[in-house]
């Protein structure tokens, strides 16, 4: 649920014009760094 939401966020935040797609790939892997250090 927690991984839907953050691709909703990104998604809004991409609509925003200083959105980069390096900016969405840095988040995706912070989300993925907290998963593997919560398991």
């Amino acid at each position: 649920a927690e991984y839907v939401l953050r691709l909703e966020q990104a998604q809004d935040a991409a609509e925003l014009p200083e959105a980069s797609g390096d900016a969405i790939a840095k988040e995706f892997e912070q989300f993925l760094r907290r998963r593997r250090e919560t398991d």
